[in-house]
């Protein structure tokens, strides 16, 4: 569908993009209310991880927040029927790769991936936000924020308050899905290079929790 990007996987991953569009098609009204502003690169930065990944299922907005709004619940998320059909696409398609997942392989971990800015946390460079979704603070939490701080990366894992998980995760997550809300600052998302390297690093750790979600079952 035009302005969404939607790619078929054949691992139990789902990596969601759906703050990093930047098109603001005239077709669409402007949203009312809410916040407008893109998480810039963040669509670039949950492509990066795919291709770390090999194949995961993949779902991106193109569309800009200002828009469609795909992390709010459908009375916040857009003004008027156009917005409404990419809505239900872009969650509709998401749903149907959990399925996939959960038929395919028995299992399926939900990527999230979204941008902060904010000063007042402590030069973290990743926020993960599991607030809706408390199961998630053990193994599979654990196995990705471990990578990343062996390798130098301020991690903070909010399970209360803002960043602790939006509209997609408390609406996807939980069992036998699991899910988290990646928020990632704008130094890393800002700098290609820089970029990459985190990237590699998150599919590092994700590669960890597919291995163990397997030899668990």
């Amino acid at each position: 569908m035009q302005y969404l990007v939607f790619y078929p996987g054949d691992m139990p991953l789902v990596i969601s993009a759906p703050h990093g569009g930047s098109l603001e098609p005239k077709s669409i009204p402007f949203r009312i209310t809410g916040n407008p502003r893109a998480d810039l690169n963040t669509r670039e930065l949950a492509s990066e991880i795919a291709g770390e990944m090999g194949a995961p299922f993949f779902v991106a907005a193109g569309i800009k927040r200002s828009k469609v709004d795909f992390n709010r619940p459908p009375e916040e998320a857009f003004n008027g029927s156009p917005g409404r059909n990419y809505y239900d696409a872009f969650h509709g398609k998401l749903r149907e790769y959990i399925q996939l997942c959960l038929d395919r392989f028995g299992s399926c971990f939900l990527l999230d991936v979204h941008g902060f800015s904010a000063k007042n946390y402590g030069n973290h460079h990743v926020i993960f936000g599991t607030g809706c979704y408390n199961s998630l603070t053990g193994n599979a939490l654990g196995q990705l924020s471990r990578v990343l701080i062996n390798e130098g990366w301020k991690v903070l894992h909010k399970h209360t308050g803002y960043f602790s998980g939006g509209y997609i995760i408390r609406q996807y997550a939980g069992p036998p899905v699991v899910g988290v809300q990646m928020e990632v600052c704008k130094d890393i998302r800002l700098n290609s290079a820089l970029r990459r390297k985190f990237a590699g690093y998150v599919a590092e750790g994700l590669k960890k929790i597919i291995t163990s979600s397997k030899s668990s079952r």
